[in-house]
């Protein structure tokens, strides 16, 4: 169950929280400035309101700006220990006092006995049974559990001044919440211990994902007209009724492409999912440093990795001759929602789905269209999903209606490209461990590609650095000679994506600026997993399991 608060915030003073198997979720709802006196902030000033967990830099949660916003709807989730704090970032003398205040509305949410929970309801009867008596002075700690707002949640708007809404707490947050100072660090042999014991933990294959459900798909689906459908144009603000003009180098033409998938209400979206720029991930200093990943940060990776080859497995269950990869897409949106994750490549960067299928030619970050799959057709699945605010990822490659192919010799060559390309991740994999250079997996994966059948190696897309970010340090080439820099440490996660093609490695965009193909028209294929470096080698954060599909599909 779960019990309101609400809790003060002054300038110089952090309040800090601790989760336990008691309280293991705090929620924090809404953040609302007020003063009080009539000495208040000048107009354009801004307060912001931060948080920060261990091991992790602060992160702002709220900004109010005088004059403007002075109260801000929050949904933030906290499962670890966090503190909060407010600071003034604008105008004014900030050494001239100014008597303001943050408060912050949530829930504690508990994990009680029987007994305690009957307990705790008959307490909270009896403090909502004495609303109606004249309420008792209070002293001026209190407005730690209680604060006034001028908001009016229900409609959604402010209301007029001086009409004011109290918020009381049905139950006081228990003492054990607060923690001090020096209370925030962990041992230092404790928190080894710990790590140690979460990263040689394996991953957990039988949790329980929900299931794909169709019904689901269709209620949030959106419903396209004419005018929505249409072949993506980079730049264009309306999609093409016309093919794009373009000199093909393969069989391959795009389809239309429908609506881009809503995100409901409630799931908390990345950064770029309505500006389509990543300024998180642009700004980071993750983008020139490798991190090594806490205790915390691996089981989450952990579990995002266990989500994503979930989420990959159940679009790869139904791809068959005939289906269209704008099915494939939605079917990949629809799971990744109902497991509150967020499908990564969703508006990054302006990437209208939320999977890549890249068919035959096309080297990576096919747009998923109108297109029905052909017997013999090769077709990548490139899935990334974001849960709990740490990104999984991973590719595979199929190839569909192997038994309905009649270029049979065509269809052998293709088995041999899958083989060739799943062969170099497998060893380039293998060859990681602490202490090794990132520019050695480069010159292992070139000469797998010719030393197997003098298939070339991509050399535009390369491996990356993921956890909090999409994409970050370091970077991974798949050829040789390469300049990547930096040494393999316990801790870090990265991923591996060698990209074969069957004839030159060069690639050329669409119109569409996404999907790049082959030069020369011919085949490509390519895998990738997410691995994490432990001390007696790597591992396979989303390696496959039972329920994995056959890369050769008969229909």
């Amino acid at each position: 169950m779960s019990a309101f608060f609400g809790l003060e915030l002054k300038e110089g003073r952090a309040e800090y929280f601790r989760a336990s198997s008691f309280t293991p979720l705090v929620l924090l709802q809404r953040a609302t400035i007020v003063f009080t006196s009539s000495k208040t902030l000048p107009l354009g000033c801004v307060v912001q309101l931060k948080s920060r967990m261990k091991h992790e830099p602060s992160q702002v949660l709220a900004s109010f700006i005088i004059g403007k916003v002075e109260s801000v709807a929050l949904n933030c989730e906290f499962s670890d220990d966090v503190r909060l704090s407010i600071s003034r970032e604008g105008e004014g003398d900030k050494d001239e006092d100014f008597y303001f205040a943050v408060h912050v509305t949530g829930l504690v949410v508990f994990n009680l006995d029987t007994g305690d929970m009957d307990e705790l309801e008959e307490n909270e009867g009896e403090d909502m049974s004495s609303d109606d008596s004249e309420p008792e002075e209070e002293e001026e700690d209190s407005l730690s559990w209680s604060s006034d707002t001028t908001t009016d949640e229900e409609k959604g708007r402010e209301e007029a001044e001086g009409d004011t809404r109290a918020i009381r707490c049905l139950s006081k947050a228990p003492a054990h919440l607060h923690i001090t100072s020096k209370e925030w660090k962990y041992e230092h042999e404790e928190r080894v211990r710990i790590q140690r014991e979460a990263l040689e933990k394996p991953i957990e294959e039988e949790i329980r994902w929900r299931e794909f459900d169709r019904k689901t798909m269709e209620w949030w689906r959106n419903e396209c007209d004419d005018e929505e459908e249409g072949f993506e144009i980079q730049g264009g603000t309306k999609r093409s009724k016309d093919l794009p003009d373009f000199t093909y180098t393969g069989k391959l033409r795009p389809s239309r492409v429908t609506a881009t998938s809503a995100i409901p209400v409630g799931l908390q979206p990345l950064d770029y999912a309505q500006t389509s720029w990543p300024e998180e991930e642009q700004s980071s200093r993750l983008q020139t440093t490798v991190e090594v990943k806490t205790t915390e940060q691996i089981m989450k990776m952990k579990r995002a990795c266990s989500l994503a080859r979930f989420v990959l497995d159940t679009v790869a269950s139904h791809l068959r001759v005939g289906v269209e990869t704008d099915e494939l897409d939605r079917i990949c949106h629809t799971v990744c929602l109902q497991n509150g994750a967020y499908p990564s490549p969703l508006n990054y960067m302006g990437f209208p789905k939320s999977i890549c299928t890249s068919i035959n030619e096309v080297v990576c970050h096919g747009i998923p269209d109108r297109r029905k799959l052909e017997p013999g057709d090769l077709i990548n699945l490139d899935v990334t999903v974001c849960l709990n605010g740490y990104h999984g990822d991973l590719s595979e490659t199929f190839i569909v209606g192997c038994a309905k192919t009649k270029d049979r010799a065509k269809l052998e060559e293709n088995k041999r490209l899958l083989g060739a390309t799943l062969s170099a991740l497998e060893k380039a994999i293998d060859s990681c461990r602490p202490g090794k250079r990132f520019r050695t997996i480069g010159e292992l994966v070139q000469n797998e590609a010719v030393e197997s059948e003098k298939w070339t190696s991509v050399k535009h897309y390369c491996g990356h650095g993921i956890g909090k970010l999409f994409h970050c340090a370091p970077t991974i080439p798949h050829y040789a000679p390469n300049k990547a820099v930096g040494f393999m440490k316990r801790g870090q996660t990265f991923t591996i994506e060698p990209m074969f093609c069957a004839g030159t490695r060069t690639a050329k965009h669409w119109k569409d600026g996404w999907t790049a193909v082959t030069s020369d028209g011919k085949n490509s294929a390519q895998y990738e997993h997410t691995i994490l470096i432990l001390d007696d080698g790597p591992e396979v954060l989303t390696k496959r399991t039972r329920k994995s599909v056959d890369f050769f599909i008969d229909d």
